[in-house]
């Protein structure tokens, strides 16, 4: 017994899914023959183990993203606290160095504040020895020097 042999070039009509009535297969599947218990029963017995299985492959790709998106939102918190602590550490080490550079310009200018009243009291004193017309110009100098203490201690 010989087997049929099969046509390799058979070509296929067109699948239209327009009925002679003017309807759809998916407009018949959504109406009222589409809700039918029956109908329902047979795609179960039909489909329902696909159905099932491919509802479970979702259920563990969901699961998997899931948890991938947990581990990553978790890394990235961790990540993110990181370089906050990192942020104020620098913060503050950069204010403290601020503040150091902040008080050795203030001993300094208060040191070169020192010097100049030192220089105007010898100034003045000299002044007053020198010359006693000149009395105005010492106290007046005395008077520039007592200032500068007073503003230099303030």
């Amino acid at each position: 017994m010989q087997k049929p042999a099969l046509e390799t070039n058979v070509e296929r009509p067109s699948r239209d899914t327009r009925r002679h009535d003017g309807t759809d297969d998916q407009s018949i599947l959504e109406g009222p023959v589409g809700r039918d218990q029956s109908l329902e029963q047979v795609r179960e017995i039909l489909f329902g183990a696909e159905s099932r299985r491919a509802e479970a492959e979702r259920r563990a790709l969901d699961d998997k993203t899931s948890e991938r998106f947990g581990k990553l939102e978790a890394e990235h918190e961790r990540r993110f606290e990181k370089l906050m602590q990192e942020l104020v550490q620098r913060f503050e080490r950069t204010c403290a160095m601020l503040e150091a550079e902040a008080n050795e310009r203030r001993n300094a200018m208060r040191i070169q504040q020192d010097e100049l009243i030192a220089r105007l009291e010898k100034a003045a004193a000299t002044l007053g020895q020198a010359k006693t017309g000149r009395e105005e110009l010492a106290g007046l100098l005395t008077e520039v020097a007592s200032r500068l203490r007073s503003a230099s201690t303030a």
